[in-house]
């Protein structure tokens, strides 16, 4: 899910438009006599105005990233994100599990020990509802590793020890593998809206691609298996584990989504296969359950994330779209 990192901005506006630091700046000055010979009514009013009792509420209020349940429906993992006293995002979130019928309290899954807080989300279920795939910065701050833990709590396990940028990790449906989203040797997120990183020396028009690659879950080197010229949006496994369906775009990743095709992918990498290109712009590929087709939303959206618009199958093979 996406957080709602506009509180603080909404909390600083209703302060200013609504006379906080005046009505704070009155109550420190006020006599307690001139506080009692106030009626009552008025008296309630100022301590507990209006104002006050809208920002306790959004002060309150949570920001949720990610919430996945388990295959099995028996759990919930959620990604929480951390914030100051006043809703001020640290940048930081958090990894949870609990009971998905409320049963006992919440339990934090980390990469590291203790109370200290990191960067830690894109979390996916294994399979069999056992364990949890996750990301987590807790190694070097700003750089992510996927990391596996037991959704009972326990250590996590590192599988990874890369450099750039990773997203979006997911388990193959026998729960041997997981696949996941990784820019070699980025120096900036991903995204049309992110701020360019400064180029010094030799100016070159260089491109970091956005590759799919999977890695073992019991431990192994992670091999990127896409092409090194196409930049990868998003991905599903295919039922029996043996493909990836694709959404992907030649060239640079933060011009070209609007362009992306549906792609296949065997699952041992090679080259891939375009089974559909679209008048305009799709999102969220996935298969059926008995691998025959893939499902995905098409239409026109403004921005990658702003998902609308109409669900499509075709087949797997490519040919005919069904709406």
């Amino acid at each position: 899910m996406r957080s709602v990192k506009w509180l603080g901005s909404i909390a600083a506006v209703l302060f200013s438009f609504l006379g906080w630091n005046n009505a704070l700046a009155q109550e420190k000055v006020e006599t307690k006599e001139a506080v009692k010979a106030r009626p009552k009514g008025t008296q309630k009013q100022k301590e507990g105005g209006p104002y006050r009792e809208a920002a306790k509420t959004l002060f309150a209020a949570h920001a949720f990233e990610q919430a996945a349940i388990s295959p099995d429906g028996k759990k919930v993992a959620w990604v929480e994100e951390v914030a100051t006293k006043y809703r001020v995002p640290t940048g930081d979130t958090v990894v949870y599990v609990a009971d998905s019928e409320g049963k006992g309290p919440a339990k934090r899954i980390s990469a590291g020990v203790g109370d200290a807080i990191y960067a830690e989300g894109s979390v996916a279920w294994s399979p069999d509802s056992q364990k949890i795939a996750f990301l987590s910065d807790v190694v070097k701050k700003g750089q992510p590793q996927l990391y596996v833990s037991n959704a009972a709590g326990g250590p996590a396990r590192k599988l990874t020890q890369l450099k750039g940028f990773l997203l979006s990790p997911g388990w193959s449906p026998d729960g041997t593998s997981i696949a996941f989203l990784f820019t070699e040797n980025a120096t900036r997120a991903a995204g049309p809206l992110v701020a360019e990183t400064p180029e010094t020396g030799e100016i070159k028009d260089v491109f970091f691609e956005q590759r799919l690659a999977v890695v073992e879950a019991g431990g192994s080197e992670a091999k990127q298996i896409s092409p090194a010229d196409m930049y990868v949006y998003e991905y599903d496994w295919s039922p029996d584990g043996k493909r990836f369906a694709v959404a992907a775009a030649h060239g640079n990743g933060d011009n070209n989504w609007y362009i992306a095709e549906l792609y296949t992918l065997e699952a041992a990498g090679g080259e891939m296969k375009s089974i559909y290109k679209p008048p305009l712009q799709i999102v969220n590929p996935a298969w059926s359950p008995d691998g025959k087709q893939i499902a995905f939303i098409a239409g026109l959206m403004s921005d990658e994330g702003l998902t609308g618009n109409d669900i499509f199958t075709i087949s797997a093979s490519g040919g005919v779209l069904n709406e």
